[in-house]
């Protein structure tokens, strides 16, 4: 089974955004956002108990506010940023699944091979897969016309040991 795209910016957003929302580090992420919530919380709430409400609390509650609101845009921002930094653009990216593992090949560059063992998760998404001996994505458009996603699934999900089906999961920026 083949897989066979060029690597552009909406390849990396698409990826990128997955692995932030799905990835191994989501649940680290989650519970850091809402260990610092509570915790400015109570700063507020007994600052507000012993000084009373004051102009510089509406600022910082504004300001969080803000923040929260803008949060994905400016992930985008920081994604799209560090890709046109990284000279990737254009990189014509070839994988190959087949019972004994994963060929990798980019442009003219030796091709790599990551044996099952070696791939330690995987997250299938509504557009592709994420690969975890590191980050690997395998987008179902870039699939060949003869092989279907539910065939790649099912290699997969047999080969390794933690796969999660996220396909229902939906990205909330349109790319």
């Amino acid at each position: 089974m083949k897989f066979t795209y060029q690597w552009d910016e909406t390849q990396f957003l698409c990826s990128a955004l997955y692995d932030y929302q799905l990835g191994a580090q989501k649940d680290r992420r989650q519970l850091f956002l809402w260990v610092v919530l509570i915790a400015l919380t109570g700063v507020l709430a007994i600052k507000w108990l012993d000084q009373g409400f004051q102009l510089v609390d509406l600022i910082v509650v504004a300001l969080g506010v803000f923040w929260f609101a803008i949060r994905k845009q400016l992930l985008v921002w920081m994604f799209k940023r560090a890709f046109r930094r990284s000279g990737q653009n254009g990189l014509h990216l070839s994988f190959t699944l087949d019972e004994e593992g994963l060929d990798v090949q980019v442009d003219q560059k030796p091709p790599q091979t990551y044996l099952w063992q070696d791939i330690h998760r995987v997250v299938r998404t509504e557009k592709g897969f994420l690969l975890y001996p590191g980050l690997l994505w395998l987008p179902f458009s870039g699939l060949e016309e003869e092989a279907h996603p539910e065939e790649a699934a099912a290699l997969i999900q047999r080969k390794v040991n933690h796969y999660k089906d996220k396909s229902s999961y939906r990205l909330n920026l349109n790319l």
